[in-house]
């Protein structure tokens, strides 16, 4: 049975390839088009965090998998378009010599060596290792994961893709004035705009809170939706004892996620899915949001650079809102 699956996972993958993909500049114009109209003109992605239970604790380090929800769970920072798909996400397990897992091919852009690659992936003997992503073997000493307990702004700045967003080489993934929207578990950048953590009772920040969250349901739903389809990420029944057993799971969520996009983007709809129940939207509740950690000294030069984009952001906003374009 396992070598079938295996068989099955490696077609996926190769078969399917294409369908975790950054959007190109004529793509990234289209989707900045489409959240315009909820006020949203530069932006191109919606990121979010959600969790993949375990249902057992993993042999080592289990407790570092142990998240506020009393569950054992890895992290996935997922960030889809205004089609609920998937165009990059990334997955972390902590086991022994730790398996990471980024995904999405970047367009318009040649990798000239392995230094230059920016994301990594779980090779596939087909592929061309030139114009697709690089594998990488983490050292078996080392022990780089983000389980169900990190915070999802920790996360994020753990991957290439935060260190590409604020490079010179940004230019790759972002035009001029576009950027990602997340809710207030992130700290907003140059490239990503996140909710006030504390509106308070400043109108102005509760509603552009309340905006984000409008545009921001189609993450939710988008996760929801995968989650639906393919009932094994609500719950892994396995338990990660070893190297083979951590890359195991993330290729499965990851053949998942390739399938997901495969029927969005042609359309295909889920008919057994009302028999199956409604479709569960991960929706995060404010209070149980955590305020991330204290970022180091010299990035706190970029959150603030960050903090003026947002009230640009904020700004634009709520001028569009405010005449007579609201939800």
């Amino acid at each position: 049975m396992v070598n079938y699956t295996n068989r099955v996972m490696t077609a996926i993958e190769c078969c399917l390839k294409n369908e975790i993909s950054w959007p190109n500049r004529l793509e990234r114009t289209r989707i900045a088009s489409v959240f315009a109209v909820g006020g949203f003109p530069g932006c191109i992605g919606l990121v979010d965090g959600t969790t993949i239970k375990l249902s057992q604790c993993p042999a080592e380090d289990g407790e570092t998998y142990f998240d506020r929800k009393g569950d054992y769970s890895i992290n996935a920072q997922i960030i889809s378009d205004d089609r609920k798909c998937i165009i990059y996400f990334k997955i972390y397990c902590l086991n022994y010599s730790a398996v990471g897992f980024e995904c999405s091919k970047i367009p318009d852009f040649e990798f000239d060596s392995p230094e230059s690659m920016c994301l990594r992936q779980i090779p596939c003997p087909y592929w061309n290792p030139r114009n697709e992503l690089e594998a990488e073997e983490f050292p078996p000493h080392e022990q780089i994961g983000m389980p169900g307990s990190c915070h999802d702004v920790t996360c994020l700045r753990q991957s290439s893709l935060w260190k590409r967003m604020h490079s010179q080489q940004q230019h790759l993934l972002f035009d001029r004035g576009q950027y990602l929207l997340g809710d207030s578990g992130y700290t907003s950048g140059e490239r990503l705009v996140a909710a006030f953590r504390n509106a308070g009772g400043d109108k102005d920040k509760t509603d552009f809170n309340t905006c984000i969250a409008h545009v921001r349901i189609a993450n939710e739903h988008c996760i929801g939706i995968l989650k639906s389809r393919w009932h094994s990420l609500k719950e892994v029944w396995t338990q990660l004892k070893n190297r083979a057993e951590n890359q195991y799971l993330v290729r499965w969520v990851r053949c998942c996620i390739l399938l997901h996009n495969f029927l969005n983007r042609r359309m295909i709809g889920d008919d057994w899915t009302e028999a199956d129940g409604p479709i569960e939207a991960e929706v995060e509740s404010e209070v149980q949001i955590l305020a991330p950690p204290t970022p180091p000294l010299d990035e706190r030069a970029m959150i603030a650079r960050g903090r003026r984009r947002r009230l640009e952001v904020q700004s634009e906003c709520l001028a569009y809102m405010r005449n007579g374009n609201g939800h």
